[in-house]
């Protein structure tokens, strides 16, 4: 390979990120409507380099219609506006495989000003989107469990925001909207539990049961918090069982920390 032919180091550079990012390039020529591929964008499609990029109508052919008219509807904005877009979109391969995809286009202006190609990135993002279903169905079947908790119950975030309650605990507070602190929502005093289990360096599925007066209108609730993952994230999980016929008001808060 002589030196002209030979990549340079950004070349290099470049041919390794699309490696290891799995992310192609790729630019259309407006003036010709030619399509320029990167190896990374032919590896993505499933197309033989030694056919050349597809033309503008075979490359439409990838995609639904619906799809592929969103392709030509974002390109022709960013051309108008000369604004950059970016947009996911489903692709139909040869060889059966479909596969979900991200692509981004921006505008390239020549030497007097004038738009002369879109530049722009494609990815194979169907790994992502596989696992944001399996957490949004692994979200739909944890909430539909704590729905079927038979205790009122919440769960709130490191902040003590409440990010759900149960339609037994949404009685018991009026309706109270979610997004509030819970001892906003919950203590008759507002105040926050010095002992609240958030204070404290949690693990997972430990958790701790506390007896408190002055709960939702002068009652005493014993509280079981859990520490749980919610959404990816540390939360406590609290079950309300109402003590306040078997509870002196006056006792002081009873703690204890149940091993997992």
């Amino acid at each position: 390979m002589d030196s002209e032919s030979a990549p340079t180091l950004s070349e290099r550079r470049l041919l390794e990120s699309q490696r290891v990012g799995e992310i192609g390039h790729w630019e259309y020529i407006l003036e010709t409507r030619q399509i320029v591929w990167s190896e990374m964008v032919f590896k993505i499609f499933g197309r033989d380099p030694a056919l050349g990029p597809p033309s503008v109508e075979d490359e439409a052919r990838y995609y639904s219609p619906e799809d592929a008219r969103s392709l030509r509807e974002h390109a022709a904005w960013t051309i108008e506006s000369g604004e950059p877009y970016e947009l996911e979109v489903t692709a139909n391969l040869p060889d059966g495989r479909v596969v979900e995809l991200g692509a981004t286009g921006s505008p390239v202006y020549g030497p007097d000003g004038r738009m002369i190609r879109l530049l722009g990135t494609v990815r194979d993002i169907s790994r992502r989107k596989r696992v944001e279903k399996a957490l949004q169905e692994c979200q739909v079947f944890n909430e539909t469990l704590l729905k079927a908790i038979p205790f009122p119950m919440d769960v709130v975030d490191e902040d003590g925001r409440v990010v759900f309650m149960n339609k037994l605990l949404r009685e018991q507070t009026a309706g109270m909207p979610q997004g509030e602190r819970c001892w906003s929502t919950y203590m008759d005093d507002r105040q926050r539990c010095p002992d609240c289990p958030l204070r404290r360096a949690g693990q997972t599925n430990q958790t701790y049961v506390l007896e408190r007066p002055g709960m939702m209108g002068g009652k005493v609730f014993r509280v079981v918090h859990v520490d749980i993952l919610y959404q990816n994230k540390r939360a406590l999980l609290k079950i309300f069982i109402d003590q306040t016929e078997t509870s002196p008001r006056s006792a002081g808060p009873l703690t204890s920390a149940v091993p997992a």
